[in-house]
Formats: structure tokens, C-alpha cells, sequence
């Protein structure tokens, strides 16, 4: 039977963004408990992400490359105010680590951190056997913000089925659901709520975000979905993954400002949907996920953004 982690602190009252990351991106790699796992995503994500889109970029790799672009894009508008919303991409995880290391002490919070590590190993890594297949990008519009130039640069842009952003984000929100159910893990039901609270409502602006930034289509969301149903079932399960699209465009208030009508709002989720229970169908009596995905991308014919 495991040892009860007691908390040192109670934390209730603090944002997950209030906890401090510069000491936490020193302790996770240094750490015994979570030195090994810190160090093996950090490789996987150079081998499994950075380093071939920029072999395939300067046309060392040869592998594929199919757009993924649907016309329900077009009917995203591009908003490069969005952008430091989508860098949280990052921080959004690390944040809750340092949560971690605050609440339980840096011995026992980078101890439970590593769970979370090798989550986002196992993530990247699953992705690149999609991506190994068939690199994937799409469309981006023309545009002369700074910060939107320089992710571009930074971004070969080649990785956009699954979405990792997307995975990552879902990953972040059900393994602290998880965590937080733990009864051997000391958690007060304040810090409980109001952490999964700030989860889910911070996961869905950066989810949104990769839609109107341009960085992803809407078949990388059902990919990404998908995939983390098959990879992480103890965590998520098809019926979270339709909540996540039925709640997607409508979580918040993102259509408050009028982005996208009502009508389009309700015709992108029906595709997700349709696209995520495609795959999910396809995947009956199979033991390699991958084979789905690979069969979509094999027959999907990139069609105009606004075109029939």
C-alpha cells in the first residue's frame, strides 16, 4: 500500500499561474525522483519534434508532406493577438509542477511531476509515429506581426496532425483529475476545484487558440483527441474526448465577440465530431492506433479554404 503524501502547505486561494517556473525548470532535472524522466522527454522532444521538421525543412529528411487544410478553416478568422495565448502552451503544464514542489516540498512534488513527464513523453512520442509516416501542415496567412513572424521562424510547421498543443493540453487537465481523485494525495477540495477550474478554462483558450492563430486545422483537433483516448485510456476515454468538442468552441464565451457565427460554431464541432467517431470506428478490433490515422491521411484530399 503507498504512503500518504502529505502537503506542507495549504494552498487554497492561489492561481496555478501564481506559482513560480524558473526554480521548477531547474529541480526537475536535477532532482533524483524526476531527474531521469526530466532529461528522456527533453530527448524525446529534440529527436521526436524539433530536429526532423527542421531535417525535412533543409530537405535532409525525406518524408511526405500533405496539407491538412479544410474549408470549415475559413471560416476561422486569423487573430495574431491570440498568440501569448498559445506560448502558455509551455508554462501551462510547468505551472502545475510547481504547484507541486510548493504544496508537497521539491523531494515529493518532482516525484509526482515525473508521472506527468513521462505522460508528455509518452504524447510526443506517439505523435511522431504519425508524423514519421506522413508530415502534415497547412495555409497560413500572410502576416507582418513580430511575435507571429518569429513563431514562424522557430516553427517549420510540418507536425500539425496530431496536435500536440491540443494533447497536451488534455493531458494536463485529466492527469490532475486523476491526481486530484488520489485519496493517498493530500489535496484540500478547495485547491481540488478551483486548479481543475483553471485547467480546463486555460486548456480551451489555448486550444482554441492553434484555430486562430492558423497553426492547426480542424482535423487536428479530432486527431489529437483521438490519439490520447488510445494512448492514455486510464486518463480519457471517448466520452470525454466529445465533451471536449462539444464544449470547445462554445467553452468561456469564445464566440462572445462575434468570431464565428453561431451557425459555423455549429457545423465545426459536428465535423470534429464526425471526424473523431470516423477514426474511433476505424480503430474497432485494432491493436495499433495508428492504423486510423494513417488510413485518413492516406485518403484525404486537401480541398481550398472556402471551397465546396
Amino acid at each position: 500500500m503507498a504512503s500518504r503524501i502529505k502537503a506542507r502547505k495549504i494552498l487554497e486561494g492561489r492561481t496555478l499561474r501564481s506559482f513560480g517556473v524558473a526554480k521548477c525548470y531547474l529541480t526537475l532535472f536535477v532532482m533524483p525522483p524526476s531527474a531521469a524522466a526530466a532529461w528522456s522527454f527533453i530527448w524525446t522532444v529534440a529527436t521526436k519534434f524539433f530536429i526532423p521538421q527542421y531535417l525535412e525543412k533543409i530537405h535532409i529528411m525525406r518524408v511526405r508532406v500533405k496539407h491538412v487544410d479544410h474549408p470549415l478553416d475559413g471560416r476561422i478568422p486569423f487573430d495574431p493577438g491570440l498568440l501569448p495565448v498559445y506560448m502558455r502552451f509551455i508554462n501551462f503544464w510547468v505551472d502545475t509542477i510547481a504547484m507541486l514542489e510548493t504544496k508537497f516540498g521539491v523531494w515529493n512534488g518532482s516525484r509526482l511531476g515525473a508521472r506527468l513527464l513521462r505522460y508528455l513523453k509518452l504524447s510526443y512520442s506517439s505523435a511522431y509515429d504519425i508524423y514519421s509516416y506522413c508530415m502534415t501542415t497547412m495555409n497560413r496567412p500572410a502576416c507582418d506581426d513580430k511575435g507571429i513572424k518569429a513563431l514562424r521562424r522557430a516553427d517549420p510547421h510540418f507536425f500539425c496532425v496530431p496536435s500536440l498543443h491540443i494533447a497536451i493540453c488534455v493531458l494536463n487537465y485529466f492527469f490532475y483529475k486523476k491526481l486530484f481523485a488520489d485519496s493517498d494525495i493530500d489535496f484540500t477540495e478547495g485547491e481540488k476545484a478551483a486548479w481543475l477550474s483553471e485547467l480546463k478554462e486555460e486548456g480551451f483558450a489555448i486550444g482554441r487558440s492553434v484555430l486562430f492563430l492558423k497553426q492547426h486545422s480542424v482535423n487536428c483537433l479530432p486527431a489529437a483527441l483521438y490519439m490520447m483516448c488510445r494512448i492514455t485510456p486510464e486518463l480519457f476515454t471517448p466520452d470525454d474526448a466529445r465533451t471536449c468538442i462539444s464544449c470547445f468552441l462554445s467553452s468561456g464565451g469564445s464566440n462572445s465577440d462575434g468570431r464565428i457565427s453561431a451557425e459555423d460554431g455549429v457545423e465545426i464541432t459536428a465535423y470534429m465530431a464526425s471526424m473523431f467517431d470516423l477514426l474511433l470506428n476505424d480503430a474497432s478490433g485494432r491493436e495499433d492506433w495508428t492504423l486510423p490515422l494513417k488510413n485518413w491521411l492516406d485518403g484525404y484530399s486537401c480541398l481550398p479554404v472556402g471551397g465546396e
